[in-house]
């Protein structure tokens, strides 16, 4: 992967058998390689997105300030 902009825009979250579903819009390209990761590593895509997200999110709790 590269480090160019990301485009995902989140059209919508709802509630569904208690798990939250939220929807959003991925560059063709950003797709693409969700795509190729989730089949390379045998995953779904919601399972890779969700791995990237905390990932993220684990950076910006330890991060100082």
């Amino acid at each position: 992967m590269h480090s160019g902009i990301i485009y995902v825009e989140v059209i919508s979250v709802y509630k569904q058998r208690g798990t939250p579903n939220v929807t959003l819009r991925l560059s063709p390209e950003v797709r693409h390689q969700i795509e190729f990761v989730a089949r390379e590593e045998n995953k779904t895509m919601a399972d890779i997105i969700r791995e990237a997200i905390k990932a993220y999110l684990e950076t910006k709790q330890n991060r100082p300030g």
